[in-house]
């Protein structure tokens, strides 16, 4: 037996980040809609009021894990300062350089690297390092 209608269901699915005051419309929009000769069981209600609160905390657990991982992603970036790396360069293929600096953009580490050349220092993410020296 489903416990919310499907136009309650697929109201908060259509939205990740409902808050409480939405919620509350969307279940005050239910009991005042409902068949007068099957009302809601309190069972029900509750259910749903846990349902929500058990939403709201998986997204809050979601919010704390994409922290860490930023966290995460910053501390490891702290570590190639000085190193010798080896990484796709869009412009060249496969290049060689030394991580001089470390900047973020909107949370996510950027490394400065410079290259033999002499070039301008590049910058790159995690995911172009190939190796590491």
């Amino acid at each position: 037996m489903d416990i919310m209608p499907t136009s309650t269901t697929t109201a908060i699915n259509q939205a990740n980040n409902v808050g409480i005051e939405q919620f509350l419309r969307i279940l005050s929009s239910q009991l005042n809609n409902q068949d007068p000769l099957k009302p809601i069981d309190n069972q029900d209600f509750l259910s749903q009021i846990a349902q929500f609160s058990s939403l709201q905390q998986s997204q809050a657990l979601n919010q704390k894990v994409d922290q860490l991982l930023v966290m995460q992603a910053a501390t490891q970036s702290i570590g190639l300062l000085g190193r010798d790396i080896t990484f796709n360069d869009p412009a060249t293929g496969v290049t060689a350089g030394r991580v001089a600096g470390l900047s973020f953009d909107q949370g996510t580490p950027l490394l400065s690297v410079n290259t033999p050349t002499g070039a301008a220092p590049i910058s790159i993410n995690f995911s172009q390092i190939v190796s590491i020296r």
